[in-house]
């Protein structure tokens, strides 16, 4: 077996070969980079048995994040500069991304509609109700299918304000 020292080395050349194409050839998908690299045997090998790296097995298969994996590539390119400025704003469009503020969708915005119809409506019931008296209750959500409603009704439990009791296979909810 080869020690650490000739393993890092020969897996730095490989990754320099790579990552001297993809910067040259311009910006690369992130998949497309990790085909590249994950097909190398060596690579794949030295990144999954390294120590340092977290790495989730599931099924045999090692799952690694792309910050993960970018911060295994810089770490074996360190002494080439330019490769490291890649890694590097590689690095910063994730953070960018991962860090950027979310809107919620069309449909969220619509649901928070439905969120204070129904908790409104199981407060006036005062008992605790099915599904469909529910929807004969609050006219708004009596067109939502069950699946829509029963999502709503989650989120509502998560938030603490509903409560859900099952007797006999029937699900019964009402206002905390």
């Amino acid at each position: 077996m080869e020690s650490d020292v000739t393993q890092v080395r020969s897996v730095q050349k490989i990754l320099k070969r790579i990552l001297t194409r993809v910067a040259v050839g311009g910006r690369i998908s992130m998949a497309c980079l990790l085909k590249k690299l994950l097909t190398n045997k060596k690579i794949y090998d030295i990144i999954n048995t390294s120590k340092e790296n977290k790495i989730f097995k599931r099924k045999g298969v090692c799952i690694m994040t792309k910050k993960e994996n970018f911060m295994a590539i810089r770490e074996l390119v360190i002494d080439n500069a330019e490769l490291v400025a890649f890694v590097d704003h590689e690095l910063e469009l994730l953070d960018r991304k991962s860090n950027s503020p979310r809107k919620p969708t069309k449909t969220q915005k619509e649901n928070a509609v439905f969120k204070e119809d129904i908790h409104q409506a199981l407060v006036d019931a005062e008992t605790a109700v099915t599904m469909k008296e529910l929807q004969q209750i609050c006219p708004s959500i009596a067109d939502l299918t069950t699946q829509r409603v029963t999502h709503i009704l989650t989120g509502l439990i998560k938030e603490g304000l509903v409560e859900r009791e099952i007797v006999k296979k029937v699900r019964y909810y009402k206002a905390v």
